[in-house]
């Protein structure tokens, strides 16, 4: 076995004391590390890896699966809201409510496939198509009025109309949480009611030009949105960018996903400390809820690429019949097994309604777990390890 990194002891430090509230959970990367997904870099033992092809293929497999599920859930979400905007009822929003969750969810599990650029000539680019599709956290009161500051937000901004263009110029114009286009959106006025006062029609000029403007503005970020889904499932297509990488690249890609996103998404912002203090800013959909079910399904997705001891993947396959990588499939199957366990155990509205209580604790180790077993697979391989 080699030795431990201070990376990989800094991680098996925290899984030994993370009952204490006070636990830095946030790990400097080492210096030089390499972040061009895309440079086939050699593993940490002096063999070459063989069979590479393969666990690519099925990798871009999944990816293309789970596209597809989002983009056929997020088209039953675009009739839904048409269907709202039509006719504006407490039938017709609660479809739509229903259906944005049910599209939202599977997206924020397909988010997984979309955690590292394929080449830092992607990388702005991506970023840009990510922030159009869900930015988190927002400000609701950047899009409309909110009961605190009910005259706020765009819809309130008369000279400014509402177009596809004037829309994109301002998201995010005044910080990363100025959210006018994506999800954000699309969910806090699905959730705004009464209907009454905001959506349906008026005798009133001046209050039916505010009703115009947000059935025009659901209208517009609906439509934006299910074409920026369309360009992310575009990106893993037989003939995008990930087919012309080499196999060792496209593993490369694999292997450092699943760590970015188990120590940075799930570990260092999903269970960091401010989950609990300020829930509103972890929870991937504030007025639409359900947090927890929104967090098993994005494990629900690392499990997919893994498999289970009885049906393992063939990445997991490959791991275990690899004899230069110390980590094998079932040691990740079992540390995914273990948070799947531990995340339903959490309150349904997690991380509201949460405390540092033992549910929680038990969680946080969990993830903490594994993501040690993604990052000495990671250092196993001689690749870049993400923290932050």
């Amino acid at each position: 076995m080699k030795r431990l990194t201070t990376l990989t002891c800094t991680l098996l430090l925290l899984l030994s004391s993370c009952g204490d509230k006070d636990d830095d959970i946030s790990i400097t990367p080492s210096e030089g590390a390499n972040t061009n997904a895309g440079e086939s870099e050699l593993p940490a033992t002096s063999e070459r890896l063989t069979d590479l092809a393969p666990v690519a293929a099925a990798f871009q497999q999944a990816a293309q699966s789970a596209m597809a599920e989002t983009v056929a859930l997020c088209r039953q979400l675009e009739v839904g809201v048409q269907s709202f905007l039509n006719d504006p009822n407490e039938e017709t929003q609660a479809n739509a409510q229903q259906r944005f969750i049910e599209c939202h969810q599977r997206w924020t599990a397909s988010a997984l496939y979309f955690t590292e650029p394929f080449n830092l000539n992607e990388a702005k680019g991506l970023k840009r198509t990510l922030d159009l599709i869900d930015t988190r956290p927002f400000l609701p009161g950047y899009i409309d009025g909110i009961p605190l500051y009910p005259y706020s937000g765009l819809v309130h901004e008369l000279e400014l109309a509402i177009t596809e263009d004037t829309l994109l110029g301002q998201h995010r114009l005044m910080d990363e949480e100025s959210a006018s286009l994506g999800f954000p959106v699309v969910e806090f006025f699905l959730w705004k009611t009464p209907l009454a006062d905001f959506w349906q029609t008026k005798t009133d000029e001046d209050a039916q030009t505010l009703v115009n403007r947000r059935l025009s503005y659901l209208k517009i970020a609906n439509a934006h949105l299910s074409k920026q889904l369309d360009k992310a499932q575009a990106r893993w297509s037989d003939s995008g960018e990930f087919s012309e990488l080499p196999d060792r690249a496209k593993f490369n890609v694999l292997v450092k996903t699943l760590q970015r996103f188990t120590m940075v998404k799930l570990l260092n912002h999903t269970f960091a400390e401010t989950s609990l203090e300020e829930p509103e800013w972890i929870h991937p959909a504030q007025f639409a809820g359900n947090g927890r079910a929104y967090l098993l399904k994005q494990v629900d997705e690392i499990s997919r690429l893994l498999g289970t001891e009885a049906e393992p993947s063939v990445f997991s396959q490959w791991l275990t019949k690899e004899t230069s990588i110390e980590i094998t499939g079932k040691n990740l199957q079992a540390a995914v097994a273990k948070v799947q366990a531990s995340l339903a155990e959490l309150p349904e509205s997690f991380p509201f309604e949460s405390e540092t209580n033992e549910q929680w604790l038990a969680a946080r180790q969990a993830v903490a777990a594994m993501a040690l077993e993604f990052t000495k697979l990671s250092q196993n391989l001689n690749l870049t390890v993400v923290t932050q």
